[in-house]
């Protein structure tokens, strides 16, 4: 009778330890993806726990942030094929991401540059693959687009598909639509605006995009002294929605090593 009751003890101590184990480590997340490029220096934070160096072939689980030091790349493969390279400075929270049933895939930007490429997993769906800055948010079906992400704005390039881009904010309703080589900047409480982008390098340099949004604001502010619209890409009035028009470059947008898309 002792040693039932002993154990019995034994039982319920080893079953208040496992529950403690399951409740202060839901570490069990699903494996979505794993690091397939890098160079420099990468870690993950994940359940709160300490940053850990990331290599190649790591596993990324959803929850993870995902942050690349000074003069790194970094390129992670999911478990469907798309690919996702950050820039050096980056800071991406993979909030989740599903590919079974309805697939979703949602991501928060906080802070740098990436470039993705989204395979058909995400077709049957519209904006199933949403990327999220402070500013914006860009929803996609299969494509492969950038997402640059600053402070007070955000910019977004298409290299190939179709982007839906809107204010990260709910009252502001209007979307663009941005096709292969078209971009956009979303500032802060503003819809998105059309703006033109060098065609001729891969990716975009954060001194071209710098320097692109400087000059839209100097563009902006001379539309707003002159009282006309102008359409940038040829000097004329603008006749009809810029989204709704062929983009001034339609050639092939080569692609760069990394990410080594498909």
């Amino acid at each position: 009778m002792e040693t039932l009751k002993v154990n019995s003890i034994n039982i319920s101590i080893w079953l208040v330890l496992l529950f403690s184990l399951l409740i202060t480590n839901p570490a069990l997340a699903e494996i979505v993806a794993e690091v397939t490029q890098l160079t420099g220096k990468a870690d993950v934070t994940r359940n709160g726990q300490a940053p850990l160096a990331l290599s190649k072939g790591d596993k990324i689980e959803a929850q993870d942030i995902v942050r690349t030091k000074n003069k790194t790349q970094l390129q992670i493969s999911f478990t469907d094929g798309s690919k996702i390279t950050l820039a050096e400075k980056t800071r991406l929270i993979i909030k989740d991401y599903l590919v079974k049933n309805e697939p979703m895939g949602f991501f928060e930007l906080t802070r740098g540059k990436i470039r993705s490429f989204v395979t058909k997993t995400f077709s049957q769906r519209k904006e199933s693959f949403q990327i999220k800055t402070k500013t914006a948010i860009a929803g996609v079906q299969g494509t492969d687009f950038e997402v640059h992400s600053f402070p007070q704005e955000s910019l977004i390039f298409v290299h190939e598909g179709i982007v839906s881009v809107k204010n990260v904010e709910a009252n502001i309703s209007k979307k663009q639509l941005l096709r292969t080589g078209q971009s956009a900047v979303v500032r802060s409480q503003t819809a998105p605006e059309l703006i033109v982008m060098p065609l001729s390098s891969s990716t975009i340099s954060d001194e071209q995009a710098e320097q692109t949004l400087a000059d839209q604001n100097q563009n902006e502010n001379s539309r707003l002294n002159s009282g006309t619209q102008q359409d940038m890409r040829s000097g004329g009035e603008i006749k009809q929605d810029p989204v709704s028009l062929t983009p001034s470059s339609t050639r092939q947008i080569p692609l760069p090593p990394i990410p080594n898309l498909p």
